[in-house]
């Protein structure tokens, strides 16, 4: 089986993150995982990242770079990764 996984990294995109999320969704194959990491955002990301079904990991501002690590980290498992 073929695992496909989507990380999205964010910052202070509260108002946005659950509308990206339900278009990946709409559009991905069912076996895609998604994974959110929050570069330390200081609006309501993390409240509403916490309510969608997909793994959600917050961690302090480090850049993008390493948070596109942070992604790459818990899609390891999947076959094809895009972010």
């Amino acid at each position: 089986m073929i695992k496909r996984g989507i990380g999205i990294v964010t910052y202070n995109r509260g108002n946005y993150i659950r509308e990206h999320v339900e278009s990946v969704l709409n559009t991905a194959p069912r076996d895609t995982r998604i994974v959110i990491v929050d570069d330390g955002s200081t609006d309501n990301t993390a409240e509403v990242a916490r309510t969608l079904d997909v793994t959600y990991l917050r961690g302090p501002n480090m850049g993008v770079g390493t948070n596109k690590n942070r992604a790459l980290y818990l899609l390891q498992d999947c076959h094809f990764i895009a972010l």
